[in-house]
């Protein structure tokens, strides 16, 4: 008799919302490579790389590689696409994210470009504060309001868990499984034009310097939905 292998199932059948996902950027390629394969179930916009964001084998998180950012303009980003739309839908996006250094404002994730006046939503932080930002339909993306700002103190080097959802009724931001405020709102973000974009906005702007791991947008699901927190996940995202 033999005890049936776990590691597989659980990366098989361990995601109820799988199907929901627009976005799973591991990444798991060569070291210094650029471009990887998304693992969502949309699979949808091909991915750019702008600047000298890479692959990194030397920084690794739950034994995968990640994404390595040395500022200076970078970022990773997927092609416009529906999918990246809120509506009237519930999202998560979330991810791992790790910074080598202070920062003015960094752009995490999301869709919201400021050069061209095309903002959606965006989770950024800065030297003092996480914050999760919108614009809403009737300022047609010119414009992004501040939803929820709370303070944190980073400690350059340390991987951080960063999330946040939004159920149709509350925006709500978490930190290491940690809810760090929330905000009414029923109105969704605008449809903007602008690439969801990793580590930096799709031109570049706001690129952080540290390293990202496991991206995952959800569209038509708030994942936590909670005031209180939720358990940090101690593994990489299921791919199936």
């Amino acid at each position: 008799m033999f005890l049936p292998p776990q590691k597989h199932f659980l990366d098989r059948f361990g995601d109820p919302y799988y199907a929901k996902t627009g976005v799973l950027l591991g990444p798991n390629g060569s070291d210094g490579a650029t471009l990887n394969p998304d693992e969502s179930a949309a699979r949808d916009g091909a991915l750019t790389v702008v600047g000298t964001a890479s692959i990194s084998r030397s920084v690794t998180l739950f034994g995968q590689p990640t994404y390595a950012f040395s500022g200076g303009a970078a970022a990773v980003s997927y092609a416009n696409a529906s999918l990246f739309d809120i509506g009237n839908q519930a999202y998560t996006i979330e991810g791992w994210f790790r910074f080598l250094s202070s920062m003015a404002t960094f752009h995490l994730m999301g869709k919201y470009t400021s050069s061209t006046g095309q903002r959606a939503y965006e989770v950024a932080c800065t030297t003092g504060d996480l914050r999760l930002s919108h614009a809403s339909v009737a300022s047609a993306g010119a414009a992004g309001t501040v939803l929820i700002a709370p303070s944190v103190t980073w400690v350059l080097g340390t991987w951080y868990h960063i999330a946040a959802d939004w159920d149709l009724s509350f925006y709500r931001l978490y930190l290491n499984g940690k809810a760090m405020g929330n905000a009414a709102g029923s109105i969704p973000p605008f449809n903007s034009t602008a690439k969801f974009a990793i580590g930096g906005q799709e031109d570049g702007a706001a690129s952080m310097t540290g390293n990202v791991a496991d991206v995952r947008f959800t569209i038509g699901q708030a994942r936590y939905k909670t005031d209180v927190g939720f358990p940090v996940p101690t593994a990489r995202f299921p791919r199936w």
